[in-house]
């Protein structure tokens, strides 16, 4: 199984490509990071500039890396005191979601620290 794991973001994008294996008792194991990059999509001087950048980079990671069987990406944020940046967030999330559905790719959210457990356990 092939995951495109992202951690949204509309000046950065984390992006991850992962190989999951799953075992015997149906436990799913990570059996090699395929790929791995930090993507400037946008800037806080001009925050809605990651629209223009962000489906390139999805049909792109689609040809050199996929054909993917699901998408991972955090559950999305609502961070007080910046409800800009949330918003801005969740659109990151539209765009990746309009996409995956075009696709017919499953998405699945994840909480950040059940992420961050799982990169911990593969890098050790």
């Amino acid at each position: 199984m092939r995951v495109l794991a992202l951690d949204p973001g509309y000046a950065n994008l984390g992006v991850a490509i992962v190989d999951i294996d799953r075992s015997k008792r149906g436990v799913k194991c990570v059996r090699a990071i395929v790929h791995s990059e930090s993507i400037r999509v946008g800037s806080s001087a001009q925050p809605m500039s990651f629209s223009r950048k962000l489906l390139p980079i999805l049909q792109q990671l689609d040809k050199d890396h996929g054909p993917f069987d699901a998408i991972a990406m955090e559950t999305p944020p609502f961070i007080m005191c910046r409800v800009k940046i949330s918003c801005l967030i969740w659109h990151v999330m539209g765009v990746v979601t309009c996409w995956a559905a075009y696709q017919n790719i499953t998405i699945r959210h994840r909480a950040p620290i059940d992420l961050k457990k799982v990169a911990s356990r593969v890098l050790r």
